[in-house]
C-alpha cells in the first residue's frame, strides 16, 4: 500500500528514470510494472524487453546513494535519448502470461483467443451455445480450468468435476473413475483443457458434460502448428475417445447412481 501511495502522489513521471527516482519502489515491482505494460507510455517507442534493459542499467547506477540515481537521470536518460536494443517486442500470448503469472487473470486477451483456430478446426462448441444441445449429445469444449474438485463420495469411488472458461462462459464437465485412466494426470496438470464428451441436460436451463477423454490444449495446438495437418490429430483423438468408450461402456450409468 505504501508504494502504490508513493506511485499515485508522485504522478506525472516523465520517463522510467524519473519514475524510479522518485516513486522508490522495489526493483521486482518495477520489473513487474514493465511486463504488465504499467509504464508503455513512459517511453512508447521502445518495447518492455527495452524498458528492463534500461532499468537495469538505471539500477546498476543508482546504489545505496540517491546522488548516483541523480546522475543517471542527468546523464541522457529522457524519453527522447531512448533507442531500440533490437530485441523482440513481446508477442501477444506472451504478454497475457505475464498478466496470468503476475495478476492471476487475464487482461488484454482471454487465453482461449489464441487458440482459435484450432477450435474451429476441431468443431469446438462454445460455453454460449451449451444449451442449445440435446442430452446425450456427444461434444468438444475447451477453455481456462478454473476449478478442479474431487470431493469424497460414499461409493468411495473419486470422482473429478471440472469447470472450463472459454471467454463465453463456463462449462463444467464431470469424470467418473474409469474415465481417469486416461485423462486423471492432464485434468490435474494443465491449465488449458480440450475435453470431449456428451451433453447431459437437467432442466430447462441445466447443462453439464459427463467427460470420457481430456488433452492439453496448448501441447494440441504446438502439434497441429508443427504437422500442419487436422486430420492426423483428429484421428489420434478419435483413437483415444474409443478406447475410453470401451473401457467405460456399460459403467456410465451404474457410477452416475452410486456417486
Amino acid at each position: 500500500e505504501k508504494e502504490i501511495t508513493e506511485i499515485i502522489s508522485g504522478r506525472p513521471f516523465i520517463d522510467l528514470a524519473d519514475f524510479v527516482y522518485r516513486a522508490r519502489i522495489s526493483q521486482p515491482i518495477v520489473e513487474n510494472l514493465i511486463l504488465l505494460g504499467a509504464l508503455d507510455e513512459l517511453h512508447p517507442h521502445i518495447n518492455r524487453r527495452d524498458l528492463l534493459l534500461h532499468y537495469a542499467e538505471l539500477d546498476r547506477w543508482s546504489g545505496p546513494s540517491s546522488d548516483q540515481m541523480s546522475l543517471a537521470l542527468l546523464s541522457g536518460s529522457s524519453a527522447g535519448a531512448l533507442t531500440s536494443s533490437g530485441l523482440p517486442a513481446l508477442t501477444e500470448s506472451e504478454k497475457v502470461r505475464n498478466e496470468v503469472a503476475l495478476l492471476g487473470l487475464d487482461v488484454s486477451h482471454h487465453l482461449i483467443d489464441f487458440y482459435h483456430d484450432l477450435l474451429r478446426e476441431l468443431g469446438v462448441v462454445r460455453a454460449a451455445d451449451l444449451l442449445t444441445l440435446r442430452s446425450r449429445t456427444p461434444l468438444l469444449v475447451a477453455g481456462v480450468k478454473v476449478a478442479l474438485q474431487s470431493p469424497p463420495i460414499r461409493s468411495g469411488r473419486r470422482v473429478i468435476f471440472i469447470t472450463l472458461d472459454d471467454g463465453t462462459g463456463c462449462s463444467d464437465a464431470t469424470f467418473f473413475e474409469k474415465t481417469q485412466i486416461h485423462s486423471g494426470r492432464t485434468l490435474y496438470r494443465s491449465q488449458l483443457l480440450l475435453v470431449h464428451g456428451t451433453v447431459r441436460r437437467t432442466g430447462a436451463r441445466g447443462v453439464s458434460i459427463l467427460g470420457d477423454c481430456a488433452w492439453d490444449l496448448s501441447e494440441l495446438h504446438a502439434r497441429w502448428r508443427e504437422s500442419g495437418d487436422i486430420s492426423v490429430l483428429r484421428s489420434e483423438m478419435d483413437t483415444l475417445i474409443n478406447i475410453s468408450n470401451e473401457s467405460n461402456k456399460g459403467n456410465k450409468g451404474g457410477e452416475s447412481a452410486s456417486a
